[in-house]
């Protein structure tokens, strides 16, 4: 008596037909000519001078000031003094040997600018 009532329901629902589809209805009428634009957009084909506005902004304040930025720091011939050497004890400390060369120099070491636990290697 149990399993009646559900083969019933699963034999109904195999055997449902879809409902009739509505009658065709006819195609949308097309637009008008006058109203189709073609382009790469539906609003407008093209902006009307867009790109001018960006192109006088380069060339009239970035080009200006990417050159006035590499004469100010190109033509500084002025060298900046080097500092004194202090001996700090918190600076500079070897506790191992470095794996190449002496052991003592960095790895992009430059006796001009970067000072050993002693100081600098040449005197100014």
């Amino acid at each position: 008596m149990s399993r009646f009532p559900l083969t019933r329901i699963l034999r109904t629902m195999s055997t449902c037909k879809p409902p009739p589809t509505p009658s065709k209805c006819p195609p949308p009428c097309p637009p008008p000519a006058e109203e189709i634009i073609y382009g790469p957009s539906s609003y407008h084909p093209y902006p009307e001078g867009g790109h001018k506005i960006y192109k006088r902004i380069f060339f009239l304040l970035c080009v200006p000031a990417v050159a006035v930025t590499a004469v100010c720091t190109f033509c500084d011939k002025e060298e900046p003094e080097r500092p004194e050497f202090v001996k700090y004890s918190y600076l500079r400390l070897r506790t191992k040997r470095y794996p190449w060369g002496d052991g003592n120099k960095t790895f992009f070491h430059n006796p001009r600018t970067n000072a050993l636990p002693d100081g600098y290697e040449d005197e100014e």
